[in-house]
This record gives C-alpha cells, sequence and structure tokens, in this order.
C-alpha cells in the first residue's frame, strides 16, 4: 500500500483561487494547472515530513505497528491528541485554529494524521526505541557532544573516624558529533498534471519517500552491525540470549545507566530468522519447550521489543541485543524539507529534498552480536 494518497478535493474561492480557510471544496483536476501545481507541492511537503513527526510525538504506537507481540501493543491517539498536533504542526498553535467550527481545514488535517497512522508499517521507526533523541532543529549549534568520562567511584564501609576517600581521578573523553547532509530530487512532469495522472505522482513520491526512510533506518542499523561484541553460541538459544545480557549488564553497570537487574533490551532480527527468535522467547519459565522442547532454561530478562529489520542481511550469523538509551544518541539537524524548481526547456518542475541528522554509538558495550551457531 502507498503512504503517499493526494488528497483530491482542495478549497478555492469564487475567483478560482486557493482559499484553505473559507473557500468552496473543488475537485482536484478541475483546477488549472499552475494551481494543481501548487497544491501537489503542498501536500508532498507536508507529507515528507509527517512520518517522522508522528513517531516522535507519538512513540509508543509507532514503533508498537513494527514490534513483536501482542502484549506490547498501543492504542492508537484520540482524536483530541490528533487534533492538538495538527493544531500545532498546521496552524503554528493559534487559538482561534483550536477546533473544526472556527477553521474547517483542521477536520482535514485530523483525518490526513489518522489516514497516515493507518500507514505506518510503510517505514521502519524501530531504531527508534534504543536510542536517546536530540533536537537540534533551529539550533546553531552543528554538532553535539558524547561525553565518555568515568570516576570509577565505588562505596565502602566507614568505621567510626575513618576518613572517606574522595575519587578524583577520571578516565575523561568527549566526541563530537556533526550533522549529515542527504539529498535527492525528483522530476514532476507537466503532463501528469496535465491529463490527470495523479496516479503517476502518488508512485514517485512514494519511492523518494520511502528511500529517505530506508537511508535514515539503515544509518542507525548499521551502528549495531559494526559491533565486534559477539556472544558464542552455548548449549541453545535461550541460554545464549542469557549470557549475552549478563555480558552487556556486567560491562555497562558502573556506567550509571540505572539498568539494575532487570536492564531494558531490545532485539533487531534480520526477516529470515525472525521465526527462531520467537520461538526462543517461548522458553518462559513453566513453558512446555523448557519441560519438553529444546530449550534448556528459561529466558532470564524478557526483552522490551523484538524488532525485524529489513536492512539487517539475512545471510547473518546472529541478531543484535541492544541496551536502551545510555551513550546511544540520534539527532536531527534539519528535517526533511522540499523545494521546488521549474525547469521549462524539459516541461518539468523538479523537487529537491533535503534533510540533516546522525547518530552515534558512545559506548559499544550497550551493543552485542548473539550468535545462532
Amino acid at each position: 500500500m502507498n503512504a503517499f494518497k493526494l488528497r483530491n478535493t482542495v478549497k478555492v474561492d469564487s475567483s478560482g483561487k486557493l482559499d484553505p480557510l473559507n473557500g468552496q471544496p473543488t475537485a482536484l483536476k478541475d483546477l488549472p494547472d499552475t494551481a494543481k501545481r501548487a497544491v501537489v507541492f503542498g501536500q508532498i511537503k507536508a507529507a515528507l515530513s509527517l512520518p517522522l513527526k508522528l513517531a516522535r510525538e507519538f512513540p509508543q504506537y509507532a514503533l508498537s505497528k513494527g514490534l513483536i507481540g501482542a502484549h506490547q501493543a498501543a492504542n492508537a491517539p484520540t482524536f483530541e491528541q490528533l487534533k492538538g498536533f495538527a493544531h500545532r504542526e498546521f496552524f503554528g498553535g493559534h487559538e482561534k485554529y483550536a477546533t473544526p467550527d472556527a477553521n474547517p481545514i483542521l477536520t482535514t488535517a485530523t483525518g490526513l494524521l489518522e489516514a497516515w497512522f493507518h500507514e505506518m508499517t510503510y517505514f521502519d521507526f524501530n531504531y527508534l526505541r534504543s536510542f536517546s533523541y536530540i533536537n537540534l532543529i533551529g539550533s546553531n549549534q552543528d554538532s553535539f557532544k558524547l561525553n565518555t568520562t568515568s570516576s570509577g567511584v565505588t562505596w565502602a564501609q566507614r568505621q567510626a573516624g575513618d576518613r572517606t576517600p574522595v575519587r578524583r581521578e577520571f578516565a575523561e573523553g568527549e566526541s563530537s558529533v556533526g550533522f549529515l547532509e542527504f539529498t535527492a530530487a525528483i522530476g514532476i512532469l507537466d503532463q501528469w498534471l496535465q491529463f490527470n495522472q495523479f496516479y503517476r505522482i502518488e508512485e514517485v513520491v512514494n519511492e523518494f519517500l520511502n528511500a529517505a526512510y530506508v537511508k535514515r533506518a539503515s544509518l542507525h542499523y548499521a551502528l549495531f552491525t559494526a559491533t565486534s561484541n559477539e556472544e558464542a553460541f552455548a548449549t541453545d538459544d535461550a541460554t545464549t540470549f542469557n549470557n549475552a545480557v549478563s555480558t552487556v549488564t556486567q560491562a555497562t553497570k558502573n556506567k550509571g545507566y540505572g539498568a539494575g537487574a532487570q536492564p531494558v533490551f531490545d532485539l533487531y532480527v534480520d526477516t529470515k530468522r525472525a521465526g527462531r527468535l520467537l520461538a526462543m522467547l517461548e522458553a518462559t519459565r513453566g513453558s512446555l519447550i523448557v519441560a519438553y522442547g529444546t530449550q534448556n532454561q528459561p529466558i532470564a530478562v524478557a526483552p522490551r521489543s523484538v524488532n525485524v529489520c529489513p536492512d539487517l542481511s539475512t545471510s547473518g550469523t546472529g541478531y543484535y541485543a541492544v541496551l536502551a538509551g545510555g551513550k546511544l544518541k540520534t539527532a536531527d539537524w534539519k528535517a526533511l524539507t522540499i523545494e521546488s524548481q521549474r525547469d521549462v526547456t524539459v516541461s518539468t518542475t523538479d523537487w529537491h529534498g533535503v534533510e540533516q541528522y546522525n547518530a552515534a554509538a558512545g559506548d559499544a558495550n550497550q551493543i552485542i552480536r548473539v550468535k545462532f551457531a
């Protein structure tokens, strides 16, 4: 299914000019080509940034769509929540636009958002679970800092009258993560507008849109696949998973993450081996797969999520267990935006997209590849 669909009804005033607030509904195909071009540009501009904005605004729902496990399912946002989001994103927070009565387009905008929620599986946002987000949009900072300072402080029993030793030796470290800029461009032919071939525009824009979010996902997953940490296969999948959780927990326990005895892990697996991972997760205490099956012990820590990722190679030898948060950071400097430029020599309007973002894994010990064999 296509996530982007052109809305075929717009509002124009009595002279035929676009008037989204007070105009009368008019079919898109009945507009002159110049007005069609303006409407299409406006809809594409909104569509480019909507998926990521929605994922940031309602992460529990957006991410649960890609999650295996019915117990983690989340309800869709209410109409009032979507209306508040539309109010802020589309109308700059002006109170006079707060209700559909005061502003008829608000109902349309909220309906558009609801339609996007039904198509959330079109994009892979599951990596967002494990990363802490830094919003640098509009900032004058072209980078963010990853602080790896550690004091190695320990607590010790003190006898009456003893002096408390002060730890003043620090293993200091800091790295700077700058933005990366990504661009792409597509051409919308005048003939598509002239002959109302809107389906061609939808197909091109969906490919353009999907490629942008695939690129973003692949950058984040590359931080997982780059790890050299591995947990060797031991006896069965459940035992290996328990060993991996212990390895990561022990390696990060003194780093201030607050993981505790029940750390929050997200699992990432390729499309070919997802079933094997699901079978392993059935190895809970008292389950038949432990009593009579192939797993010798139950899993000790239930992962928060299991995410099937097309960006992970199906020729891989394992999956990735990731301790969420900590020094896993992702940042945006510029949201996905477009500019258009006419090229009369070929009768087309070129749409140039650009966005700026980056991500970093400041502590390699938060990620481990868990071997299947």
